[in-house]
């Protein structure tokens, strides 16, 4: 069994949208605690800008940020900082441009990769002076357990 956690803006900020001016990391989160499937192996760090993995293992990592406005060009970086190193890696980025102004743009990515428990992963946005969507279902970041190492320990006695 997969362990996810589906993580989007908060439903207080419902309807309002933030103004990004630079590189920054994209939140806060909140964890949707609305599963039977318990959330425990991730929690939110750094003011809710930052998921912190709590279990070694492999993990999908998906994310969406949804924009509009006038600019054309949109784009963010997933990072990875692991702990015991103050090196901030960047693992993914998701790019994209629209050709009419003043309109809508979605920019979704994913990846599969090994992470370690006090792995913590950001969502920076590159460009400055750009807005972001933050309702539920539009901008959001995704986890899934796909195998620990706890689960290959059991495979294997």
């Amino acid at each position: 069994m997969t362990n996810a956690v589906y993580i989007f803006f908060s439903k207080l900020i419902i309807n309002y949208n933030f103004h990004f001016y630079g590189p920054v990391y994209i939140g806060p989160w909140v964890k949707r605690n609305e599963s039977r499937y318990g959330f425990n192996k991730f929690h939110l760090v750094e003011d809710k800008r930052s998921i912190e993995v709590t279990v070694n293992g492999l993990f999908m990592i998906s994310a969406q940020i949804y924009y509009y406005g006038e600019p054309s060009h949109y784009s963010y970086w997933i990072l990875l900082t692991s702990e015991g190193t103050s090196l901030t890696r960047k693992i993914i980025k998701c790019a994209t441009v629209s050709a009419v102004t003043a309109t809508e743009a979605s920019c979704y990515t994913s990846v599969i990769l090994p992470l370690r428990r006090g792995d913590r992963l950001h969502i920076q946005q590159q460009e400055r002076d750009r807005l972001i969507n933050l309702r539920e279902g539009h901008s959001y970041i995704q986890l899934m357990l796909l195998s620990s190492d706890q689960q290959k320990r059991r495979a294997s006695t």
